[in-house]
Protein backbone atom coordinates (compact mmCIF):
# COMPACT_ATOMS: atom_id res chain seq x y z
CA UNK A 1 0.00 0.00 0.00
CA UNK A 2 2.75 2.50 0.98
CA UNK A 3 4.58 1.80 -2.27
CA UNK A 4 1.68 2.76 -4.11
CA UNK A 5 2.15 6.19 -2.50
CA UNK A 6 5.25 6.21 -2.86
CA UNK A 7 4.98 5.65 -6.49
CA UNK A 8 3.14 7.93 -7.26
CA UNK A 9 5.09 10.94 -5.96
CA UNK A 10 7.64 10.20 -8.83
CA UNK A 11 5.13 11.01 -11.71
CA UNK A 12 4.56 13.79 -13.37
CA UNK A 13 1.38 15.51 -12.26
CA UNK A 14 -0.76 14.68 -14.85
CA UNK A 15 0.53 11.63 -14.53
CA UNK A 16 -0.46 11.66 -10.78
CA UNK A 17 -3.68 12.55 -11.70
CA UNK A 18 -4.03 9.94 -14.52
CA UNK A 19 -2.66 7.03 -12.32
CA UNK A 20 -5.15 7.79 -9.44
CA UNK A 21 -8.15 8.26 -11.66
CA UNK A 22 -7.37 4.80 -13.62
CA UNK A 23 -6.70 2.63 -10.40
CA UNK A 24 -8.48 0.05 -8.97
CA UNK A 25 -9.72 0.73 -6.18
CA UNK A 26 -9.89 4.69 -6.32
CA UNK A 27 -7.50 6.27 -3.62
CA UNK A 28 -10.10 6.83 -1.69
CA UNK A 29 -11.10 3.74 -1.22
CA UNK A 30 -7.05 2.28 -0.60
CA UNK A 31 -6.91 5.03 1.41
CA UNK A 32 -10.48 3.78 3.40
CA UNK A 33 -9.23 0.18 2.82
CA UNK A 34 -5.79 1.06 4.75
CA UNK A 35 -7.62 2.79 8.01
CA UNK A 36 -10.35 0.20 8.21
CA UNK A 37 -7.29 -2.84 8.58
CA UNK A 38 -5.95 -0.46 10.98
CA UNK A 39 -8.79 -1.41 12.74
CA UNK A 40 -10.54 0.52 16.66
CA UNK A 41 -7.34 2.27 18.07
CA UNK A 42 -9.05 1.76 21.32
CA UNK A 43 -7.94 -1.89 21.61
CA UNK A 44 -4.49 -1.65 20.90
CA UNK A 45 -1.38 -1.88 22.64
CA UNK A 46 1.24 1.16 22.67
CA UNK A 47 3.66 -0.81 19.73
CA UNK A 48 0.87 -1.13 17.28
CA UNK A 49 -0.29 2.62 17.90
CA UNK A 50 3.18 3.38 17.49
CA UNK A 51 3.06 1.62 14.12
CA UNK A 52 0.14 2.83 13.02
CA UNK A 53 0.90 6.88 13.94
CA UNK A 54 3.99 6.07 12.13
CA UNK A 55 2.31 4.69 9.26
CA UNK A 56 -0.38 7.81 8.81
CA UNK A 57 2.45 9.99 9.20
CA UNK A 58 4.16 8.44 5.82
CA UNK A 59 0.68 8.49 4.45
CA UNK A 60 0.07 11.70 4.66
CA UNK A 61 3.32 12.80 4.03
CA UNK A 62 2.70 11.73 0.45
CA UNK A 63 -1.11 12.39 0.18
CA UNK A 64 -0.34 15.89 1.10
CA UNK A 65 2.40 16.28 -1.86
CA UNK A 66 -0.35 14.77 -3.78
CA UNK A 67 -3.12 17.13 -2.69
CA UNK A 68 -0.91 20.15 -3.57
CA UNK A 69 -0.56 18.72 -7.23
CA UNK A 70 -4.11 17.87 -7.41
CA UNK A 71 -5.02 21.42 -6.24
CA UNK A 72 -3.45 22.63 -9.35
CA UNK A 73 -5.05 20.63 -11.59
CA UNK A 74 -8.35 21.03 -10.09
CA UNK A 75 -8.74 18.23 -7.44
CA UNK A 76 -8.74 20.89 -4.42
CA UNK A 77 -12.06 19.78 -2.52
CA UNK A 78 -11.67 15.53 -3.15
CA UNK A 79 -7.81 16.32 -2.00
CA UNK A 80 -8.53 18.05 0.83
CA UNK A 81 -11.52 15.41 2.20
CA UNK A 82 -8.38 12.79 2.03
CA UNK A 83 -6.71 14.88 4.24
CA UNK A 84 -8.98 15.79 6.67
CA UNK A 85 -9.78 11.92 6.99
CA UNK A 86 -5.99 11.07 7.25
CA UNK A 87 -5.72 13.55 9.78
CA UNK A 88 -8.96 12.21 11.80
CA UNK A 89 -7.31 9.35 11.86
CA UNK A 90 -4.12 9.99 12.71
CA UNK A 91 -5.75 12.38 16.09
CA UNK A 92 -7.63 9.30 17.26
CA UNK A 93 -4.49 6.65 17.15
CA UNK A 94 -3.06 9.71 18.91
CA UNK A 95 -5.76 9.77 21.55
CA UNK A 96 -5.97 6.35 22.22
CA UNK A 97 -1.76 6.41 22.39
CA UNK A 98 -2.17 8.79 25.33
CA UNK A 99 -4.76 7.10 27.05
CA UNK A 100 -2.89 3.43 27.14
CA UNK A 101 0.01 6.05 28.37
CA UNK A 102 -1.78 7.41 31.60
Amino acid sequence: MLSWFKNIIRLKPEQQLEEIESREPSLEERLERLVSRMGRYKHKNMQDLDEIIDDLNKVLDIVEKLVTTLQNIGGQIRAEELLTKLRNNRTRAGNARKALAA
